[in-house]
């Protein structure tokens, strides 16, 4: 059932690029602050 919905069959539209963006820059955000917190474990 989850696979049917996996990629749209019509393409992506302006507002799957949109999500897909919102969603990027979430990992992005959680990625920077996990590198922040192993920097901080090193120093310590």
């Amino acid at each position: 059932m989850l696979s049917k919905n996996a990629f749209p069959v019509a393409g992506l539209t302006s507002t799957h690029i949109l999500s897909l963006d919102a969603l990027l820059s979430v990992i992005d955000h959680i990625e920077l602050e996990c590198q922040f917190q192993v920097q901080r474990q090193k120093s310590d």
